[in-house]
C-alpha cells in the first residue's frame, strides 16, 4: 500500500514536460526524468521508485515556480508564454474560445442537481428538410423505442463514470474540470460501454423488419430506400425529443444512411434551392459588411467599375512590390472585389496586420505580415494562374488612408457594436458603385462563401519563397479566418474576435 500511495508517475511527467519546454529534450534533468518515468511505470510490480521525494521536490524547486502558459495553473505558477508547438497551440484554443462560449450560450442552459452543475443544449433545434424521408413516418414508433433504449443506457454509462453530458463521455473529457482530464482507465472504460451500446443500437437497426417485407439483409433499392426512411425517423425522434436534456448522438450512429439521403434529396432540388442556409447566412454577414464599407466610403482598393449594361465585373490596378510606376490593370469580377474589400477591411479591424516582418510567436495576438503575407494570398486569389513567386511581386494598390471613423452598427438581433472603419481619399462614391442589388443573389452569396474556403485553403498550401517564420504567417492568417467564420456562427454577423 505504501508503495502505491507513492505514485509519483503524474508529478515526473509534468516535471519533465516543464524542462523540455523551458530548456529541451536533451537537458541532463529532462533526460534524467525521461528515464525516471520508464522506471515509474512499473513501479507498482518492482516495489521500486527511481526518485525520492527529496530528489523530485529538488528538481521541482529549480524550475524556479515557472511554468508554460498552457499549464493553466496562474495561481499556482508563474506562467510565461511557451514558444513551442503545444503553446502555439494553446493559445490558439484560447483565442477560439469566447467565439465557442457565445455559441454555447445560444443553445445551452446550466442546470444545478446537488452540488452538480451540468449544461445541456435546451434551444430551439431546427429540422433539416433533407435529412426528412417521406416514409419516416412508417419507422417512426420503432425510432421511438430504439431512441427509449439508448437514452437510458448513455444515460446510466454518464452516469456510473460521472460524465456530465454525452460530448464529455464521446471525447473522454471532464469539462467541468478545467485542469485535470479523467482519468484514463475510467474513462477508457466508460468507452468500451459506450461503444457496446452504439452495437446492440446498430444492430437492432439493421434487424428490425423493413416495410418492404424483404428477407433483413436485401440490399435492394426500394430497402435501401426504407433504410433511409428509418434513419431520418431516429433524426426526427433525436431533434424533436422534448426532454431539457437533450441526447443527440443518438441519430448520428445511422450517419451513413442520413448521408445518403441528404445527397438523394440535394440531387432532387432545383438549381435555386441547393444553397445551403449555412452558405446564406454566411453570405449575408459578407453582404452587410461590404454595404457598410460602401456607405462610409471605406472602399479601400484602387478600382475602376464598368460602365456596361452588364455591371459583373471591375479593374483592379496592381502594382510591383518594389513602388513602381508601371501599373498592372487586372479584370475581376465584382464578388472577387467584394471579397478582396470585405476580408481586408475585417483583418484590418481585428488590428492583426503590421509591416513587421515576422509575427512574434509568443504572444496572444500574433500578427501578420500585410504584403509578404495577406497581399501574396490576397493576389493569389485573383490571379490563380500566376505561379506564387510571381504573385509575390504583385500587390493591388490602395487609396490613401486618411483616418478611422467610429460608427455603431445593429445586427439582425438587435443588438448594437461600435466598429472603426478606415477613411481613405479618393474612395469610390456610392453613386459609382454598381448597385449591389442588382449583381447580388442567393447564388451569389453562396460563391462568396466558397471564395471565402478558397482564400482561407491558399493559406494551407506550401509557397515558394518561403521560410519557417513565414509559414508561421500563414498559419496564423488561417486561423483569423476560420475564427472569422466563428464569429459569423455566433452573431450572424462578420464580427470582431474577442480576444482574451
Amino acid at each position: 500500500m505504501d508503495i502505491s500511495e507513492q505514485d509519483a508517475l503524474g508529478r515526473l511527467s509534468n516535471l519533465h514536460l516543464a524542462y523540455t519546454d523551458m530548456y529541451s529534450i536533451r537537458h541532463p534533468s529532462s533526460i534524467i526524468l525521461a528515464a525516471a518515468i520508464s522506471e515509474e511505470v512499473d513501479a507498482g510490480k518492482t516495489g521500486k521508485h527511481p526518485l525520492t521525494e527529496e530528489e523530485i521536490g529538488a528538481l521541482a524547486r529549480n524550475l524556479n515556480n515557472s511554468r508554460a502558459d498552457f499549464f493553466n495553473r496562474p495561481k499556482q505558477f508563474d506562467l510565461y508564454p511557451s514558444s513551442n508547438a503545444i503553446g502555439i497551440l494553446f493559445r490558439a484554443v484560447r483565442r477560439s474560445d469566447p467565439g465557442w462560449s457565445k455559441i454555447n450560450r445560444c443553445l445551452h442552459t446550466k442546470t444545478t442537481v446537488g452540488f452538480n452543475q451540468s449544461s445541456h443544449i435546451s434551444a430551439h433545434i431546427q429540422i433539416d428538410p433533407l435529412l426528412t424521408h417521406p416514409f419516416a413516418h412508417l419507422y417512426m414508433n420503432e425510432a421511438e423505442h430504439l431512441f427509449k433504449i439508448y437514452r437510458e443506457q448513455i444515460s446510466d454509462i454518464m452516469y456510473v463514470y460521472h460524465f456530465h453530458s454525452e460530448v464529455d463521455l464521446i471525447c473522454k473529457f471532464d469539462s467541468q474540470q478545467q485542469t485535470l482530464s479523467k482519468q484514463f482507465d475510467i474513462a477508457d472504460s466508460a468507452q468500451i460501454e459506450l461503444s457496446h451500446l452504439n452495437d446492440r443500437i446498430r444492430n437492432l437497426f439493421r434487424d428490425c423488419q423493413l416495410k418492404t417485407k424483404h428477407p433483413t439483409k436485401c440490399s435492394c433499392n426500394d430497402c435501401d430506400e426504407h433504410r433511409m426512411a428509418r434513419a431520418s425517423a431516429c433524426y426526427l425522434v433525436t431533434y424533436q425529443q422534448e426532454f431539457a436534456k437533450k441526447i443527440l448522438s443518438f441519430a448520428w450512429l445511422f450517419s451513413s444512411w442520413l448521408v445518403k439521403l441528404r445527397e438523394k434529396n440535394l440531387d432532387q432540388q432545383p438549381p435555386e434551392k441547393r444553397y445551403h442556409a449555412n452558405f446564406l447566412t454566411v453570405g449575408q454577414a459578407f453582404l452587410h459588411s461590404l454595404l457598410i464599407l460602401i456607405e462610409n466610403q471605406s472602399i479601400r482598393f484602387i478600382v475602376q467599375f464598368e460602365t456596361f449594361d452588364e455591371e459583373t465585373s471591375c479593374i483592379l490596378r496592381l502594382t510591383r512590390e518594389h513602388r513602381s510606376k508601371k501599373f498592372i490593370y487586372l479584370r475581376v469580377s465584382l464578388m472577387e472585389w467584394a471579397m478582396l474589400e470585405i476580408v481586408t477591411g475585417w483583418l484590418d479591424r481585428q488590428e492583426v496586420l503590421t509591416t513587421k516582418k515576422y509575427a512574434t510567436r509568443t504572444t496572444s495576438r500574433p500578427t501578420v505580415n500585410y504584403f509578404k503575407t495577406w497581399k501574396h494570398i490576397a493576389t493569389q486569389f485573383l490571379v490563380a494562374k500566376f505561379q506564387p513567386a510571381t504573385c509575390l511581386e504583385l500587390i493591388p494598390c490602395q487609396n490613401r488612408f486618411l483616418t478611422k471613423k467610429s460608427i455603431t452598427v445593429t445586427n439582425d438581433k438587435g443588438v448594437s457594436v461600435t466598429q472603426n472603419v478606415p477613411q481613405f481619399a479618393s474612395s469610390p462614391s456610392i453613386s459609382s458603385i454598381p448597385d449591389v442589388s442588382r449583381w447580388w443573389s442567393d447564388e451569389s452569396a453562396c460563391q462568396l462563401y466558397k471564395s471565402f474556403l478558397t482564400l482561407s485553403a491558399q493559406c494551407t498550401r506550401t509557397h515558394k519563397l518561403m521560410d519557417s517564420s513565414s509559414r508561421m504567417d500563414f498559419a496564423y492568417l488561417n486561423e483569423y479566418l476560420t475564427l472569422g467564420l466563428l464569429a459569423i456562427a455566433a452573431e450572424n454577423e462578420f464580427g470582431n474576435i474577442s480576444w482574451q
